[in-house]
């Protein structure tokens, strides 16, 4: 069974969730500034699909929250919190066991995350029995960390709670709209480097290198295909902007290395 606490779970752990009211009054303090409104404007807290439903906050479109994992409309969520640091003395110190069995061990050496650290799996228990209610919670801690190493918790179609990171491809925010598949949100900074730029809020993705891609699971797939293809240089999308009313193209290009990060760790 779940136990369904308050937000103060994370501030016991290895973050602080800033409550509604704090989020409230850094609002209103930042868009007293000069500067600070459309920085304020870009935060992923402000755009990300959620919405209070009675006690529960729930998805409301469905979107694609990393490379892998669509959640559908109506998904009730629970949770959000980061993973300790490869800096932290705990995680260090079970790399260090590792690293010393790898020593005597006639294989390979083993998975850098085969034994996680205590506080990584204090964490990960603690979020399975932690539930908000609170959907400026959720935008709050969304507003402030981004999605930079954040992991989501939510309730499967059994009702059990799973975990899973949060890594929005190309830094963006897919969408399921009437409309087809939506962008909902670009990362503010990462979208103005000259190989992110093309993606807008509203643009409508109409095809991902010549496949349709009507629903989000088409597009999906089409990514992925994209990302796991050897030596694919570029993948061509044809957008249409809400903004501009016609037809364009993005390009999206692989990185140099396609490396794990340390969301591929858990």
């Amino acid at each position: 069974m779940i136990a369904f606490k308050s937000a103060a779970f994370i501030a016991s752990a290895n973050t602080d969730a800033p409550s509604a009211q704090q989020n409230s009054q850094q609002s209103n303090s930042t868009s007293q500034t000069e500067t600070e409104p459309s920085r304020t404007a870009s935060k992923l807290g402000l755009y990300f699909p959620l919405e209070q439903q009675g006690d529960k906050v729930v998805v409301s479109q469905a979107c694609l929250i990393n490379k892998s994992t669509i959640l559908e409309k109506g998904t009730i969520l629970c949770t959000l919190f980061n993973m300790p640091s490869t800096g932290d003395f705990d995680v260090k110190e079970a790399q260090r066991r590792i690293d010393q069995q790898n020593a005597y061990t006639k294989q390979g050496g083993l998975d850098r995350i085969s034994r996680p650290s205590a506080k990584a799996e204090a964490l990960r228990s603690r979020a399975l029995q932690t539930r908000w209610n609170d959907h400026l919670v959720f935008r709050a801690m969304l507003n402030r960390a981004g999605a930079e190493d954040l992991f989501l918790v939510y309730l499967d179609p059994q009702k059990q709670p799973v975990i899973e990171p949060l890594a929005l491809p190309e830094d963006t925010v897919f969408l399921e709209s009437d409309n087809g598949v939506e962008v909902g949100w670009v990362h503010p900074e990462k979208n103005a480097l000259p190989e992110r730029r093309g993606f807008r809020t509203g643009d409508i993705i109409k095809t991902f290198d010549g496949q349709p891609t009507p629903k989000l699971a088409a597009f999906k797939d089409a990514y992925n295909a994209w990302k796991s293809a050897p030596r694919q240089p570029q993948a061509t999308i044809e957008v249409y902007s809400t903004a501009d009313k016609c037809l364009g193209t993005v390009i999206l290009k692989s990185p140099p290395s396609l490396n794990g990060g340390v969301l591929d760790m858990f």
